[in-house]
C-alpha cells in the first residue's frame, strides 16, 4: 500500500529529525581534547600500545589526544570511569581481554556491566605471555620449573600485574593444572612487577611480551625466559619455545586489546573513530614499531569486534569455571 504524499513526507521528516543530533554529532566531531582511559599504569603493554594510537590520532583529528592510567581491580576501575562517562565519544576505554571478558567471570561483583555499558569500535591487537624466572632460579625450561616448585611447596612466590589479569590467570593456571603451591603477589602493573623479579623479590612471573622492556631484560640475562603463551613463537624472542612444545599446551592463550566507548555514543562517531584507528594502525612505521615491540597488529569493524568479545567471553567463562578460580 503506497503511502498519502503527505503521510510519507511527515515520516520522512520526522525520520530526519530523530537522525539530525548523531549527524551532527559527528560532522563537528572531535571539536575538543579525546581521552584514552587505560586501566594500567605506565610502562605495561597497553600503555604502549595507546600512546602510539593517540600520537597518531592527534594530527589526524587536530585535537589534543591523551592517555589517562586508571588502574587497579584488574582493570575494573578504569572501565567503571568510562562506563560513567558522557556518551560522546571523546572518552574512549582501552579494553582488555580482561576488562572485557575474564573479570565478568572472575569476580563476584564488578562496578560495570561488560556487554551493557560499552559500544566496540574495534580489536586493536594481541600479545602472548611469556614464563619469566630470575636468573639464580635453577631451572632452564618450564619442565624443569614445574620440578622445582613441586619439590619446595609454598616456598616459591609469582608476580603478577593485579588480581583478576589475563597475567595473573595464566600463572593461576599453571598452578592448578601442575598441582603447585606458589604464593602470589600482585602488583599495580606490569613494570613494578618486573621490577620486583629483577629484584629477585620473587621467582616467576606471567607478564605480556612487550611490557617494561622485557625482551631486552631476557637478552642481557638478566631475566630468563622459559616459554611463550601464543601458538607461535614470538618474533621478538625466537628462541624461546612455545608452551605447547614445552610441554603445557593448556597454557596457551594471548591477551588481546580494543577500544570501546561508553554505550550509546552515535554510531557515525564510532565509525569515525573506528576508520581514524584502523588507519593509525594501517600505517608501515606504527605497525613495525608495535610489531617489534612484540604485538600483533589487529583489527577490523565494530560488529567484528561485537562479536570477536561475545566468543571470548563464552570461552573464558567456560575456561574459568573449568578450573574453579574466583576472586572476591
Amino acid at each position: 500500500m503506497k503511502l498519502p504524499l503527505r503521510l510519507f513526507s511527515c515520516v520522512l521528516s520526522c525520520g530526519l529529525a530523530l537522525a539530525a543530533p548523531a549527524i551532527a554529532a559527528a560532522a563537528g566531531w572531535p571539536d575538543k581534547p579525546v581521552r584514552i582511559v587505560v586501566t594500567f599504569p605506565p610502562g605495561g603493554t597497553t600503555d604502549i600500545m595507546a600512546r602510539e594510537i593517540a600520537a597518531g590520532l592527534q594530527p589526524r583529528w587536530q585535537v589534543p589526544v591523551t592517555v589517562e592510567n586508571r588502574a587497579g581491580a584488574g582493570g575494573s576501575v578504569g572501565a567503571a570511569e568510562v562506563a560513567r562517562s558522557r556518551a560522546d565519544g571523546y572518552t574512549l576505554l582501552f579494553g582488555t581481554s580482561g576488562t572485557q571478558a575474564i573479570n565478568p567471570v572472575l569476580y563476584r561483583s564488578i562496578p560495570y556491566d561488560a556487554q551493557r555499558d560499552f559500544a566496540p569500535i574495534t580489536r586493536l591487537g594481541s600479545v602472548p605471555n611469556i614464563l619469566l624466572v630470575h636468573p639464580s632460579t635453577p631451572a632452564t625450561t618450564a619442565g624443569e620449573f614445574v620440578r622445582l616448585v613441586k619439590a619446595h611447596p609454598g616456598r616459591h612466590a609469582y608476580a603478577s600485574s593485579g588480581q583478576g589479569t589475563p597475567q595473573h590467570l595464566n600463572a593461576e593456571l599453571l598452578v592448578r593444572s601442575q598441582g603447585l603451591e606458589m604464593i602470589h603477589v600482585p602488583y599495580g602493573g606490569a613494570a613494578p612487577g618486573v621490577a620486583a623479579l629483577l629484584g629477585g623479590h620473587v621467582t616467576a612471573m606471567f607478564p605480556s611480551l612487550p611490557s617494561a622492556g622485557i625482551a631486552e631484560h631476557v637478552r642481557s640475562g638478566r631475566l630468563r625466559a622459559l616459554a611463550v603463551t601464543g601458538e607461535q613463537r614470538a618474533t621478538a624472542l625466537p628462541e624461546v619455545p612455545t608452551v605447547k612444545e614445552a610441554g603445557l599446551p593448556e597454557l596457551q592463550m594471548v591477551t588481546w586489546y580494543g577500544l570501546l566507548a561508553p554505550a550509546g555514543t552515535p554510531g557515525p562517531v564510532l565509525d569515525e573513530i573506528n576508520a581514524a584507528v584502523r588507519a593509525v594502525l594501517a600505517d608501515p612505521a606504527a605497525k613495525r614499531r608495535l610489531e617489534a615491540a612484540g604485538i600483533d597488529v589487529e583489527t577490523g569493524s565494530r560488529d567484528d569486534f561485537a562479536a570477536f568479545i561475545a566468543r571470548e567471553s563464552t570461552r573464558w567463562q567456560t575456561l574459568i569455571r573449568n578450573a574453579n578460580i574466583h576472586l572476591d
